[in-house]
């Protein structure tokens, strides 16, 4: 068997002398700096050195050389969809993993579908997901580990000569059982006193649009928000996503709350003229929010349309700079879908809310950006109201550094 270790051949017969020689003993292709390891219970098995500045280490239960990982060397795996990651060669036991994820944003809801001579609202628009850091000890990680990328929370329906429905949370990203980031809640329906979506925290998701102002995802500071004030806004702190846009009872819709790490809250909407759309929250580090769709005014002698919020932006600390809402639609013509969110090296912008149109179906809600942009809400129509936009999905980058 290959290297066996054997006494060296000395004829037929041994002799005391030669068994008890301390140069009568070899491996096979023994070589000077070779190491003897028992590779089974009954087998000694020889190791060949290694090269200059090697390292002896253990792989598979049994010594082996590698080589030192250089100074600084990391392994930098992207996902943009669900996979595996598989633990890098050479990460030793001072190595750290850091996991940098962000979830889904949330749809938009769709916007009201109604008849002519009378105050028509946009939907709501979706939070976005947020961005969170986690740090591990790469030994105590396994060889492989399961990456789920949250898809994004589709966008409420249109109303068809009637209020439309509600967008869905984004999904949840996770590394393995080790981490989790949470999507951006869905914007409400366009009936009653609902808001946008709240931004998601690095403890739970934003929460759909509710009546008054929708909490972004914990760890969550609320402040008290007025229906009959346009000044008073709730940020998401540290962590913690931006509070979705409350319906307003003056004229001028609420932003969404803009954020840190947690995503922004949606854009909302109001009954009054000028029927202005919420725009989007922004956030430092995580997705921006949708805009508020856009409306429709009855003057009591004309319809008068409005275009939507525009989206908020990633690396940006104020609401609406990024996507564009659509333009509102007169006579037959039909609004205009908001556009999509823009990118960033850090998270996706919201969509555009969709413009509203006086005699004609409205325009749909932007997507949001990839990396967890929440949707647009859908613009309000003349019968048939706009979609919502659907949330940009999640993402995840794992480092190590060896």
């Amino acid at each position: 068997m290959a290297n066996e270790f054997k006494h060296v051949s000395v004829g037929a017969d041994l002799s005391q002398a030669e068994w008890e020689a301390t140069a009568g003993h070899v491996l096979n292709s023994q070589a000077t700096g070779d190491l003897i390891y028992a590779s089974s219970s009954s087998q000694l098995t020889r190791l060949g050195i290694g090269s200059a500045a090697q390292l002896l280490t253990v792989s598979g239960g049994l010594p082996a050389w590698v080589s030192p990982a250089a100074a600084g060397a990391t392994d930098y795996q992207a996902f943009t969809g669900s996979g595996t990651w598989t633990k890098p060669a050479g990460a030793g036991a001072s190595s750290w993993t850091l996991v940098r994820a962000g979830g889904a944003g949330g749809g938009g809801g769709g916007g009201v579908g109604g008849s002519p001579s009378t105050n028509r609202r946009g939907g709501f628009a979706g939070g976005a997901a947020g961005l969170t850091e986690s740090w591990f000890l790469t030994s105590l990680l396994g060889g492989t580990e399961t990456i789920t990328i949250g898809t994004g929370g589709t966008g409420g329906a249109g109303g068809s000569a009637t209020t439309g429905a509600a967008g869905n949370v984004g999904g949840t990203s996770s590394f393995g059982s080790w981490a989790s980031s949470f999507g951006g809640g869905g914007g409400g329906n366009s009936s009653g006193n609902n808001g946008g979506g709240g931004g998601g925290g690095s403890l739970s998701a934003g929460t759909t649009g509710t009546v008054g102002a929708s909490p972004g995802g914990a760890p969550f500071v609320k402040i008290t928000q007025s229906e009959s004030s346009t000044t008073q806004r709730a940020y998401g702190f540290g962590s913690g996503g931006g509070v979705g846009g409350p319906h307003s009872n003056t004229a001028g819709a609420f932003d969404g709350g803009n954020a840190e790490y947690g995503g922004g809250g949606g854009g909302s909407s109001d009954d009054f003229n000028p029927l202005t759309s919420g725009a989007g929250g922004s956030s430092r580090w995580g997705g921006g929010g949708g805009g508020g769709g856009g409306q429709v005014f009855w003057t009591g002698a004309t319809n008068v349309a409005y275009s939507g919020g525009a989206g908020g932006l990633s690396n940006n600390g104020v609401a609406g700079s990024g996507a564009a809402g659509g333009a509102s639609g007169a006579g037959t013509a039909p609004g205009t879908a908001g556009t999509t969110g823009i990118g960033t090296a850090y998270g996706g912008g919201g969509g555009g809310g969709g413009g509203g149109s006086t005699g004609a179906t409205a325009g749909a809600g932007g997507v949001g950006g990839a990396k967890g942009g929440g949707g647009g809400g859908g613009g309000a129509g003349t019968t048939v109201g706009g979609a919502g936009g659907a949330g940009g999905i999640g993402y995840m980058e794992v480092i190590t550094f060896l």
